[in-house]
Order: C-alpha cells, then sequence, then structure tokens
C-alpha cells in the first residue's frame, strides 16, 4: 500500500512539472526537433563551412589567370555574405580589384553590385547608394542580375525609411521604397527569387494571403530549387500563414525555413525570431528563449542594429519568463528527487517486512545481503540524480552569467528614456577612440620611430603626402598603412579600428600606391620591409 502511495505522487509531481508543455500537431512538432537537431550539431556544420572556405582560398593562391582568380574570390564572397561582415566585404573588394585590371564591363557590374550589396547588409546606406549609382544597368542585365539590382535599391531605400529620424526624409524614402517595390512587382519575372519575395511584400499587406501561400508552395514543390532558396520561400509562406491567423502552418515552415538556414549556415535571425515569437505564445519557453538568443547573437554578429532593436524588444519578456522557467523546473527536479527517496525508503520498509516473514535463518540472511546490494543500488540512483539537479542548476547559474549584461540593458524597470539618451551621447566613445588612437601612435613609433620618414622616401617628390603629420603621431592615413605593417590587411577591419568607411580606407591605399617610386603592385611589399 505505501509503495502504490508513494508512486502516486511521484507521477502526480511528474504529471505537474509537465503540465505546461504546449501541444502542436505532428507536422509542427516534427518541424521543431528536425530544427532543434541542426542546431545541436551546428559547430559541425560551422566546421565544414570553414574547410570549404580553406579550399576555396588555396584556390586564390594556385589560380592559373585573372578570371579564375575572379571566380574563386567571388565563391568566397558569396560564402561569407550573411556570414562574415568584414570577410565579405574584403572579397567584394578583390573582386572589384580584378574586374578593374582585367577591364571587363560585366565583371566590373558584377562585382559592383556585391560591393553595394554589402554596404546595405552592413548598413551602410549612403556608400550602397553610391555604389549602386556607379553600375552600368546593361552589365548587371547581361548577367541576368537586374532583378536583384532592382530589389537592391529597394531593400536600400525600406532600411533608410526604417532608421532616419527626420519625418521630411522618412516620407521621400518611403515613397522611393514604395517606387522601387512597384518597378519589382511589375519587372520582375517568375525564374528568380526576387519576385516571390516581391509578390510577398506587395501582397500580404492588401490581406491576398492565399495567393502569396499558393505561388510559393508550387514554387517549393519544385525539387531543383536550391536550399538557400527554399529557405527564404518558407519564411515567406510562414508570413502569410501567421498573417492569416494560422499560427500553426506559419510556426512549420518558420521553423523549416530556420532549419534551412541553420544548415547552410548563414546567420540569419528573421525566421528563428519570427518562430520565437509564436513559440512563446504558445508557452513554450523553453524553445522561444534559444532561439531568439541564437537570433539576437546573428544580428549581433552582423552589426545589424535594426533588426537587433527588433529583437531587443521581445527579449526581456523571454528572459524573464526563462528564469521562471528554470526555477519552476529546478523546484520540480528537487521534489522528484525527494519523491524517489521517499519511493527507495518505502521499498526499504518493504524488504523488512518480507524478512520478518521468512521462516528459516539462512533465507533471511540470504535475503539480508540482497536488501543490502539493493540499498547501495538504490543509493547509486539517488547519487546520479542529485548530480543531474546540480549540473542543471550549475549551467543555470553560468547561462545567468552569460546574459546578465543583456538583461541590464532591456530590463522594463529601467528608465528605458534614460538609458536611449545616454546611448545617443558620443562625447564617452569619442574620448575612447581617441585615447585608443594616442596609445596606438605611441606604441607603433615606439617600435617603428621613423616610420613616418621611411614611408615618405618610398613616394615619389613633389607629393605633398604626411606633410601635417605631427611629430609622435600619425594621421589616418598612415594609421592605414601602419596597421597594414603590423598584418591587418582586410579594409573593413581597418575601417572599423580607425572609424573610416572602407571605402576611404581603399581610397587611401590606391593614394599611396600611385605616389609610389616602385611600380604600384610593389608598394605593399615595401612598406612590409620597414623596420627590418
Amino acid at each position: 500500500m505505501m509503495n502504490r502511495r508513494v508512486f502516486y505522487i511521484l507521477a502526480g509531481l511528474l504529471f505537474l512539472s509537465c503540465r505546461q508543455l504546449p501541444h502542436y500537431n505532428k507536422e509542427v512538432e516534427s518541424s521543431l526537433v528536425l530544427l532543434d537537431q541542426v542546431l545541436e550539431i551546428s559547430d559541425e556544420l560551422v566546421a565544414r563551412k570553414e574547410s570549404e572556405m580553406d579550399s576555396l582560398r588555396l584556390l586564390c593562391g594556385n589560380a592559373p589567370d585573372t578570371r579564375t582568380l575572379y571566380r574563386a574570390y567571388d565563391a568566397l564572397f558569396h560564402e561569407y555574405h550573411k556570414w562574415d561582415v568584414d570577410s565579405a566585404y574584403s572579397y567584394a573588394l578583390r573582386k572589384f580589384e580584378v574586374a578593374e585590371a582585367v577591364g571587363d564591363p560585366e565583371m566590373i557590374g558584377d562585382s559592383e553590385l556585391d560591393l553595394a550589396s554589402q554596404h546595405f547588409l552592413s548598413n551602410m546606406y549612403l556608400d550602397a547608394i553610391a555604389a549602386m549609382n556607379e553600375i552600368d544597368t546593361a552589365s548587371v542585365a547581361s548577367l541576368g542580375r537586374l532583378p536583384e539590382y532592382r530589389y537592391l535599391w529597394y531593400e536600400i531605400y525600406h532600411g533608410l525609411a526604417q532608421t532616419v529620424k527626420s519625418e521630411v526624409l522618412n516620407q521621400e524614402y518611403r515613397q522611393r521604397e514604395q517606387e522601387y517595390l512597384d518597378l519589382c512587382a511589375e519587372s520582375i519575372k517568375s525564374d528568380c527569387m526576387e519576385y516571390y519575395v516581391t509578390k510577398g511584400k506587395v501582397l500580404i499587406p492588401q490581406g491576398r494571403y492565399d495567393e502569396v501561400i499558393s505561388l510559393i508552395e508550387q514554387k517549393l514543390a519544385d525539387p531543383l530549387v536550391p536550399i538557400a532558396n527554399k529557405a527564404r520561400l518558407h519564411y515567406w509562406v510562414g508570413r502569410a500563414y501567421n498573417a492569416k491567423g494560422d499560427e500553426e502552418k506559419a510556426m512549420f515552415h518558420y521553423a523549416t525555413s530556420a532549419r534551412y538556414d541553420f544548415m547552410i549556415p548563414l546567420k540569419t535571425y528573421a525566421s528563428a525570431f519570427s518562430l520565437a515569437r509564436l513559440c512563446f505564445n504558445r508557452g513554450d519557453i523553453k524553445r522561444a528563449y534559444r532561439y531568439i538568443m541564437r537570433s539576437y547573437t546573428n544580428a549581433m554578429d552582423m552589426e545589424d542594429n535594426m533588426h537587433i532593436n527588433r529583437i531587443a524588444r521581445l527579449l526581456p519578456d523571454i528572459i524573464a519568463q526563462h528564469e521562471q522557467y528554470v526555477s519552476r523546473n529546478g523546484r520540480a527536479m528537487g521534489l522528484m528527487i525527494m519523491s524517489l527517496i521517499v519511493l527507495l525508503i518505502a521499498l526499504s520498509f518493504a524488504m523488512i517486512l518480507l524478512q520478518r516473514n521468512l521462516k528459516r535463518l539462512d533465507k533471511a540472511h540470504v535475503e539480508n545481503v540482497n536488501y543490502s546490494r539493493h540499498l547501495h543500488e538504490s543509493n547509486h540512483i539517488k547519487d546520479v540524480y542529485l548530480g543531474e539537479f546540480l549540473s542543471m542548476f550549475s549551467e543555470h547559474i553560468d547561462g545567468l552569467e552569460r546574459y546578465r549584461s543583456t538583461l541590464r540593458v532591456v530590463s522594463k524597470q529601467m528608465d528605458f528614456e534614460a538609458i536611449q539618451q545616454e546611448l545617443r551621447s558620443d562625447d564617452f566613445i569619442d574620448s575612447e577612440w581617441m585615447y585608443l588612437h594616442e596609445k596606438f601612435d605611441k606604441t607603433f613609433l615606439g617600435l617603428f620611430p621613423n616610420f613616418v620618414e621611411e614611408v615618405k622616401a618610398l613616394l615619389k617628390t613633389g607629393k605633398s603626402i604626411g606633410e601635417d603629420v605631427p611629430k609622435g603621431k600619425l594621421s589616418n592615413e598612415f594609421r592605414v598603412l601602419a596597421l597594414m605593417r603590423l598584418g591587418v590587411s582586410e579594409p573593413a577591419r581597418i575601417a572599423r579600428f580607425l572609424r573610416l568607411s572602407p571605402t576611404t580606407v581603399y581610397n587611401y591605399r590606391v593614394k599611396f600606391r600611385n605616389a609610389a617610386l616602385c611600380p604600384r603592385d610593389d608598394f605593399e611589399t615595401m612598406l612590409m620591409g620597414i623596420g627590418e
């Protein structure tokens, strides 16, 4: 009787601990399980991607001609696009340099479009517009990239409209955004991805959800659709179902889209973020937390401030609920452990009662041995559960430590307006950057005291470069060269350190190469010899 009662208590505790788990239909649950499995092996997928990129980099070093080199740079650009902003920009620039050297209009147009796309992805809208204005549309049309070109114009003005504070500029950008969206809707054909994305953007706000769903599901039925395109198509079907009010269908497509993105893998966030919101609405806190943190991390890596702000609005609610979820599960685990202990004690009493009913001493002795062995095994089970319990709370504490800074920023208990006002001020950041650059100058010139003079010696006479550099300091032009001398060659990283645009860094490098006494392609080799 005692054993049965304890069993019922334990079963009740298990039921109470699981009672808040959401219920999904089989299709949704299967898609979520598959997504979770992909996330579990994300490190392996990243390692495979890095290995593929290593092979492409090796091809760059062994390219027999400039066109092969261009194709290798192009492949690396697309691998890094939506994965690593700095590397993607670096390979876009290298593509452009090779295209200019070859003088092929199609290659130039192709590389300029990639540069503009990377400017846009880096939130450098003015640079993106400048790059777009340089593109020969006839060249991109001959490459079949005209739809992409038109859609990029739409995305640029959409991004500007989302970020600008001036109402006048906002209206202007929204008008240009709509003009390009209408142009895309009228001119882009169904043989490219921009057609389906444009249809989603145009028809969903009009309430024509079924048209979007039917159109895109027909495309998804094509077995030749690449996995990257499948990810985008599932996302837009998910948006249509979500707008229609069918959350389970939306979850299935968002989960499928996110799974394809992470399989490639790409650092995207739209599908996983949308899925996190719906999981949160359904009470699936564990998954909502997992997906939104992945979205937040990816958005931070890609430095996409617009999406970071969007995610941050939902983040505090999910984090708060997740803390409650972890705490509640911890209490349930404690109760389950205590129940197991009670069950073990009850079993022990049962063994004692059984032992008293045995008539023979030798049989009683055997049962005694069995009883001792059983207690030993039971204590081992208890230790295992206690170990799991402590491990769970250890991971929980580690998680709190990792996200403490995020909680400080987004906590609803803070004065959000005061925080925003403080964050908008550039005084502190400017002073810190100035201090950093001064320390860099002092340290670098301590290593290379005659750096400015030795650089000037590499330049033609009459070139007024470095005339106004103060003693003991470097100008931004010379800081670019200093960083290159230290082995920092990627323009995007140099630009980030010096707070310049990558285009400015590129122009500085061209300026020095054009002024060099040696052949312009040898200047940077001569630069690396300074101080040896």
